[in-house]
């Protein structure tokens, strides 16, 4: 109830606006909610499931494996939960069930064994799967009422808040009782939060935006070959796929960088790299406004930056590094999201948001192994720039065709 409330008044007094866009902003700072207590329940996991899993006598390469199982899962579900999505028309129930299986973090106080903290690490990751696209589906209709980069600027943020509280939360816990088990359990409290906020949200998005979805959903079928999509979305996965492939995410650049700071600062720059992208997604999304897709020539373009501040070792260049990678979080969760929204009919967008979630997966998973093997290599800046600068052709050959 307090999410609703304090949401309530937050538009009625930032948002001055008419029924219709203020119905539709308090919609999107709700969901904003949601999605701020699920990154302080699962981000915060993510920060400590190794360690937890090693205390139970997981191996390095164990908890290689669970981790990155789990993240081809979390994407690998997300195409055929978007297409039966649109199919079905049950939005609201693809994102009640996965956000409903992030209790799989609050069980892990139950600990016990690694294979069942394994487990349930794997579910959480299935039900990040399950929601991403029926969830992206529901925000981008109110989203579009407000200015679709605005709407999921917005939401970003507010999930970006979380994905630094998370952490935080949790280490302050963990350091305070020593124990793995209370840290998990007293996410308990997040949890129940957020789910008392989605039921309260359905309510309201019920009334204003029920007739739009029921209306579209009639076609649901057509979703299941890529020829409605247009080639023009065609077009953009493909620049999408070789952004990812030649992207050094933070997982990479943590792991080397750990020779230079200490484990600590590690978090920090984490801090700082979720702070700087969820400023970035405001910024970015008032430039998207004004100068529409060919704003997303600066995801390959800060992208290919990376090599040469990631590698360099000196504490000036780490902190540059994180803050360089935040910008292009903050630009992939907003404006790359939301240049899909005003591209594809919103009969089609669980599917168009299902296939970009698989291909954005399937290439960061590629990019990351050939960018750690060749990190401390000459390679690494020649591979980089090749991908980025292809990703960015793309980009401008797709923004020429949706002109036309």
């Amino acid at each position: 109830m307090l999410s609703f409330f304090s949401t309530y008044t937050l538009v009625n007094v930032v948002f001055p606006l008419g029924r219709e866009r203020r119905e539709a902003y308090r919609i999107i700072l709700l969901f904003g909610v949601i999605s701020l207590l699920g990154d302080i329940i699962y981000e915060g996991a993510r920060g400590i499931i190794a360690p937890y899993m090693r205390s139970l006598g997981a191996s390095p390469e164990i908890v290689g494996l669970v981790t990155g199982i789990a993240d081809i899962l979390s994407y690998g579900v997300r195409l055929p939960a978007g297409i039966y999505a649109d199919i079905t028309g049950r939005y609201w129930g693809f994102t009640f069930a996965g956000y409903g299986l992030l209790i799989s973090i609050p069980l892990m106080a139950l600990g016990g064994t690694w294979v069942l903290i394994a487990i349930l690490y794997l579910f959480e990751r299935m039900g990040k799967g399950l929601r991403s696209p029926a969830r992206d589906v529901l925000l981008s209709v109110p989203s579009t009422k407000v200015g679709t980069a605005k709407g999921f600027a917005l939401h970003e943020v507010l999930d970006q808040v979380g994905a630094v509280l998370g952490p935080l939360i949790l280490a302050s816990i963990l350091y305070l009782t020593l124990s793995y088990s209370m840290s998990f359990a007293s996410l308990a409290i997040p949890y129940a939060l957020l789910m008392g906020t989605l039921v309260i949200t359905r309510g309201i998005y019920v009334k204003t935006i029920r007739i739009t979805i029921k209306k579209n959903v009639r076609h649901g079928f057509q979703a299941l070959n890529l020829r409605p999509l247009g080639k023009n979305f065609i077009l953009y996965m493909m620049a999408i796929a070789f952004w990812g492939l030649g992207f050094i995410s933070y997982e990479i650049f943590s792991y080397f960088v750990k020779d230079y700071i200490p484990d600590y600062e590690i978090l920090i720059l984490y801090s700082i790299a979720m702070l700087v992208d969820a400023l970035g997604a405001v910024l970015i999304s008032f430039t998207y406004e004004k100068w529409g897709f060919l704003t997303l020539i600066t995801l390959p373009i800060v992208s290919s930056i990376l090599p040469f501040t990631a590698t360099i070792g000196l504490r000036l260049y780490v902190y540059l590094t994180a803050g360089l990678i935040g910008i292009v979080i903050g630009i992939t969760e907003t404006i790359v999201r939301a240049s899909i929204a005003d591209m594809i009919p919103i009969e089609y967008r669980g599917t168009a948001y299902g296939i970009f979630n698989i291909t954005l997966g399937f290439s960061l998973l590629i990019g990351k192994v050939i960018t750690a093997k060749i990190f401390k290599t000459y390679l690494l800046p020649y591979y980089v720039i090749i991908l980025q600068t292809l990703s960015l052709i793309f980009i401008v050959i797709t923004y020429i065709k949706l002109r036309k």
